[in-house]
């Protein structure tokens, strides 16, 4: 590779700054705050005992996803994440588009705040729910300013203690689940919601299945190709075990009118004595929804970090801190969190406007995944995962892949209060002739994906 094509992908000093731990941390506690903590109630909402049907089905299908993510992320390694991988396989235009586009994540991310607000609600009844998530929002945007690789560190401890707490969760809530309840033969009432129900819980549930995303921490690891497949391997694993054996808990110990829609705060009380409860709620709700939100920032900075350095944004925008935070970058998105405060929407709209965002996104990325063995055929061939896999393993698990993001929007977009549709409509048509008018005028670099 040429001294020019580095310079062209050199993000800042973060580049290697992380271990295959540290990765592992920001995977598995994105995934667990989004899927577990937060989505899990939702979900129980939609289709009630059968929940853990919609969990089982969202584990087989997000293991599929993981197949072609770990032979791509160990072929070539596209520094800027997302961006890195649409840019350096589709072109400067589509990285500009998919840039753009991924500003909308913004909107959502304030989700994990409020979720983890309504946690301590629950527990502090006199806690307001809106005023302590504005207080978390300002707390967690502080602490990414001190850098990832400070962050890394509080998010290994966070995800260790977060480990610990589920293991206790399920060690003491399992022999009191009734399983009767959560099998089909012996509860009439399983399918609560017939097979739509199951249907839409499944996809709420998707959201905290997302094997994709290691893409999003490349270049932050110090051996990215041997780091992102045993990182998503280990993901998919450590959530499907925590996933599944939870909601059973949840959904096969209190009536449901108690647990769907409402924090896990519930189930815990009743399953433990006082003092547990008092470390479940700080090992459980607490940590996965604190490393979700420290994961958040780091997926959405990426793209955006990675499109400045190649003269789509203003240069300020990665303006960093000495520890390495981007001040001003991360700063627009904690005021974008905000957002979702202050026009009061439910849990059920954040979580359908994630689902229809990230989704488009995901079909964007998808296509770049897919042009990845034509266009890189050498690396594609020296991959250090799934060498062995035929070529159709790779192909049929992306037209999954892309057939379910499909019917993810079509389903969140029934969801969402129509005026999220016209921001993402508006977010389209500006998107697109912004990028092709800043690639006609000259001065955006052509981003150039590692093969060595």
């Amino acid at each position: 590779m040429s001294t020019e094509v580095k310079k062209t992908n050199t993000v800042d000093s973060n580049d290697g700054a992380l271990s295959k731990w540290g990765i592992l941390a920001l995977a598995v506690g994105a995934n667990i705050g989004a899927g577990l903590i937060t989505m899990l109630p939702v979900a129980i909402a939609e289709t009630g005992h059968s929940v853990w049907v919609s969990f089982l089905i969202a584990i087989i299908v997000g293991s599929i996803i993981a197949i072609p993510c770990m032979m791509v992320c160990s072929a070539v390694v596209p520094p800027g994440g997302g961006y890195g991988m649409v840019a350096g396989t589709l072109g400067r235009t589509a990285g500009g588009i998919y840039s753009s586009l991924s500003m909308l994540n913004w909107l959502g991310s304030g989700i994990y705040a409020i979720s983890l607000a309504q946690y301590i609600n629950s527990l502090i009844p006199a806690a307001n729910v809106k005023v302590t998530a504005f207080i978390l929002m300002t707390a967690f945007f502080i602490l990414n300013l001190v850098g990832i690789k400070g962050v890394s560190r509080v998010q290994t401890l966070m995800t260790g203690m977060l480990i610990a707490g589920i293991a206790t969760f399920v060690i003491v809530g399992l022999p009191q689940t009734d399983f009767a309840l959560l099998m089909p033969n012996t509860n009439p009432e399983f399918f609560a919601n017939g097979g739509k129900g199951v249907w839409k819980a499944f996809l709420l549930l998707m959201f905290g299945v997302g094997p994709q995303y290691g893409i999003f921490y490349a270049r932050l690891a110090k051996d990215p190709k041997k780091t992102q497949p045993w990182v998503t391997r280990n993901q998919v694993l450590i959530t499907s075990v925590a996933y599944i054996c939870m909601a059973f808990i949840a959904a096969g110990t209190l009536p449901l009118e108690q647990v769907a829609g409402k924090p896990l705060t519930y189930v815990a009380q009743a399953i433990m004595p006082t003092w547990l409860f008092v470390f479940f709620m700080i090992a459980v709700p607490m940590m996965a929804l604190s490393t979700t939100i420290i994961s958040t920032y780091v997926v959405c900075s990426e793209p955006i970090v990675a499109a400045v350095t190649d003269g789509w944004y203003w240069k300020g925008l990665a303006r960093q801190t000495k520890g390495g935070g981007y001040v001003i970058l991360m700063g627009l998105q904690y005021l974008l969190c905000v957002v979702p405060l202050i026009l009061d929407w439910d849990m059920n709209m954040l979580g359908n406007t994630c689902l229809l965002t990230f989704a488009i996104l995901d079909i964007v990325l998808y296509v770049a995944l897919w042009v990845v063995p034509k266009k890189y055929p050498e690396a594609w061939q020296n991959r250090g995962w799934g060498r062995k896999l035929p070529d159709w393993v790779f192909y049929a698990a992306m037209i999954e892949s892309f057939a379910l993001k499909l019917l993810t929007v079509a389903t969140s977009a029934s969801s969402v209060k129509p005026y999220i549709i016209v921001i993402t409509v508006a977010a389209l048509a500006i998107s697109i002739p912004y990028a092709i008018i800043k690639v006609r005028k000259g001065g955006i670099k052509e981003r150039s994906i590692d093969q060595d």
